[in-house]
C-alpha cells in the first residue's frame, strides 16, 4: 500500500523535470514499490538509471534511525544524507533543509564573467545577456520546488545584486525601477 506524500495541499508520489525524477513516499514500503514500478518501467522503456545520481534520504522524527538500503532492480541505494535536485541542494533531517548556495554561485560567476568580458559593450547589450544568461540560473527550479521565503529573498537579493553591480549603486539603493523597465522590455 502506497502512502501519501503532501506537498503544500497536494498529494504527490513522483515528481518529474525533464529527466530527474523524485519519488517521495511516507513509507520504507511504499518507496519500495515505487522503486519496483520504475525499475519494471525502465526495462520496457530502455532507461538505465545512474546508480552514482540515484540516492534515498530521509525527513522526520526517524531520519537518523538506521535502516537497510532500498533496491533498484540489481541496484543497492544507500541512505544519504542530502541530494542535489534542479541545482538545488537538499538535506535530510527532521524536516526539508534546502540550500541554494550552488545557484547563487553560478548565478554571480556568470554575473561577473559578463561584466568583465564585455566592459566596453553598450548598456543594452550587457542587459540582453544577462537577461538570456544569467536569469535562467535563478528561475530555473522556481516552478517547480516551493523555496522557503528565505530562499526566494536570497535570489531576489542576487538579481538585485546584478542591477547595483552593472549600473554601480550603492548597496542600499534601489533598484526596482531599472528591473521593471528591464523586464517590460524597455532596455532590450
Amino acid at each position: 500500500m502506497l502512502a501519501v506524500v503532501y506537498v503544500g495541499n497536494f498529494s504527490a508520489g513522483c515528481i518529474m523535470y525533464a529527466d530527474d525524477l523524485l519519488l517521495l513516499s511516507a513509507s520504507v514500503s511504499g518507496l519500495q514499490y515505487m522503486l519496483d514500478t520504475c525499475y519494471k518501467c525502465g526495462i520496457e522503456n530502455d532507461i538505465i538509471f545512474n546508480q552514482k545520481k540515484s540516492v534515498c534520504i530521509r525527513i522526520g522524527p526517524h531520519w537518523n534511525k538506521p535502516i537497510s538500503p532500498m533496491v533498484l532492480g540489481n541496484m543497492s541505494l544507500d541512505w544519504a544524507s542530502s541530494f542535489k535536485y534542479l541545482g538545488i541542494n537538499f538535506f535530510s533531517g527532521l524536516s526539508l533543509k534546502v540550500n541554494i548556495c550552488c545557484i547563487k554561485r553560478s548565478f554571480y560567476k556568470a554575473i561577473n564573467s559578463i561584466l568583465s568580458y564585455c566592459k566596453t559593450a553598450d548598456e543594452f547589450v550587457k542587459l540582453g545577456l544577462v537577461k538570456a544568461y544569467c536569469l535562467p540560473l535563478l528561475t530555473y527550479c522556481i516552478g517547480v520546488i516551493d523555496l522557503p521565503a528565505s530562499s526566494a529573498k536570497n535570489l531576489a537579493v542576487c538579481w538585485n545584486d546584478c542591477f547595483r553591480k552593472q549600473f554601480r549603486y550603492k548597496r542600499y539603493e534601489s533598484v526596482k525601477e531599472l528591473q521593471f523597465f528591464f523586464l517590460w522590455g524597455a532596455f532590450v
